[in-house]
């Protein structure tokens, strides 16, 4: 069962716990995509039942099929999940968290707690969650995290509430996500009506094996309380990311894809996304060749993180540099194509492996400046640094990112 509901931006911004926003209605308004929007009679005598909106503030909660909160639930609580995270980088401190449940019979979730960058919200007395149904709660946050952080579902209070208290107390962890350069599911970009989903969707059981890159990804158009739409990830499918040049004041960010098939790919309509932004892409990378594009948006010094997303909004690779100790200008794959594609940091991408901090060669082959890669990676009496060399460093301008992270 589908749960319509009242935008929970809506409510009382004050309100010291969890709103449930869930709606039974005989006229139904399909309110997450612009296209579904429509009315739907059921029949001509229930017109009196025209719309029955149930809310909770402060404390009471109602599911669509136990409008009162109360009733019989036995289901697993293992079954309940994080469904999809609606993040406003607006710096209002609210967060949007959608639940759902694949159980065999109704779960009370009522005291449990939905922590958000370490701040928790409580989930109000008598709300029952049952099998297919879509909760959404409005949860607090204390800032903006555009480069990344998690979000965590635990079934009880064991401790007052306070950031770093709850987890410490040994309440059970029934869900989280991560995201950005603390996980592998991606920063949705700041704009109205994008979110982070789950693929495919949590009511469906339990998700496929795999870190959170696998089934978490980007929603272009919200769902929150109807079931997710966005496609699954499908990482190193396809395209692979090869090198990221850090851009200065000046000059853009560069990314460079390698196509390891034996035809060129068209990337015409294919995307780059950080927290910051999304850069369109377009051109032809040649077959067992790399192409370079310039991203303008996406502000990569600052995110420390890129996700590439290709034909219908499918996200195919990813790659991070957060971590990194030697930090560089360009970070590549050593030999081409060869670090994963789910990586979310610089040890997750391949760090010291098959993913360096080098000089750029942006737009070419990964050879770095005459240097072969070894079979593992870097020839090792390769010196990133040109410590060997005699020439004086160039100077360039750098981004204000760059600059804040040489004095951490």
């Amino acid at each position: 069962m589908q749960i319509r509901k009242t935008h929970p931006r809506t409510r009382d911004r004050e309100a010291p716990i969890a709103s449930a926003w869930v709606t039974s209605t005989t006229i139904a308004l399909a309110w997450a995509k612009p296209t579904m929007i429509a009315l739907v009679w059921a029949k001509p005598t229930m017109i009196a039942l025209v719309w029955m909106t149930l809310t909770v503030l402060c404390g009471d909660s109602v599911s669509a099929s136990n409008p009162e909160g109360s009733g019989a639930s036995g289901g697993d609580p293992a079954d309940v999940r994080l469904n999809e995270v609606g993040i406003d980088f607006g710096g209002s401190g609210e967060v949007l968290v959608e639940l759902t449940s694949s159980a065999d019979a109704a779960v009370d979730i009522s005291g449990w707690v939905i922590e958000v960058f370490g701040v928790p919200t409580i989930v109000p007395d008598g709300t029952i969650l049952t099998s297919g149904d879509y909760l959404v709660f409005n949860a607090q946050t204390a800032a903006d995290f555009p480069i990344g952080e998690e979000v965590v579902l635990f079934d009880e209070v064991l401790a007052p509430p306070g950031p770093g208290l709850i987890a410490a107390t040994g309440a059970t962890v029934i869900d989280a996500v991560s995201f950005g350069t603390q996980g592998g599911a991606p920063v949705p970009p700041p704009f109205p009506g994008v979110s982070l989903a789950r693929s495919p969707d949590g009511a469906f059981g339990p998700p496929p094996l795999g870190n959170d890159a696998q089934f978490w990804t980007i929603d272009f158009s919200e769902t929150f309380g109807f079931q997710n739409d966005a496609p699954q990830p499908q990482l190193g499918s396809q395209l692979l990311i090869n090198e990221i040049q850090i851009g200065s004041l000046t000059q853009p960010d560069w990314i460079e894809l390698y196509n390891p098939t034996g035809a060129d790919v068209d990337v015409c309509g294919w995307f780059v996304t950080t927290g910051f932004g999304l850069d369109p892409i377009c051109g032809l990378v040649p077959a067992n060749g790399v192409q370079a594009f310039p991203l303008e948006s996406v502000l990569f010094g600052d995110a420390l993180r890129l996700d590439l997303f290709g034909p219908f909004e499918v996200r195919v690779a990813q790659k991070g540099i957060a971590g990194v100790i030697a930090f560089n200008d360009c970070h590549g794959d050593c030999p081409d194509g060869s670090a994963p594609s789910d990586g979310y940091d610089y040890w997750t991408s391949g760090g010291d492996m098959q993913w360096f901090a080098l000089p750029c060669t942006i737009g070419n082959l990964n050879d770095f400046m005459g240097k072969p890669c070894a079979t593992a990676g870097i020839d090792p009496d390769f010196d990133p640094g040109g410590s060997g060399s005699d020439e004086e460093p160039e100077v360039v301008p750098s981004s204000w990112g760059n600059l804040k992270r040489t004095f951490r």
